[in-house]
């Protein structure tokens, strides 16, 4: 089985490295939004806050 040259170990490492950024920065949207989500639908649910309440909240979220 012939190993990857230099070239193609650097590619590798530039690529993975770059998914491995994205995949971080997409767990911290993912938390932000479940902190969001855990948030307000209870106030939702219970009429403290209307839809358009919820929206402007989200608006610094998303």
């Amino acid at each position: 089985m012939p190993l990857p040259n230099e070239e193609q170990l650097e590619e590798f490492d530039r690529l993975s490295e770059a998914l491995t950024l994205k995949h971080s920065a997409l767990e911290k949207e993912i938390a932000a939004l479940a902190r969001t989500r855990d948030e307000l639908l209870p106030m939702l649910m219970n009429g403290r806050i209307t839809i358009k309440d919820a929206e402007h909240a989200v608006e610094g979220v998303l």
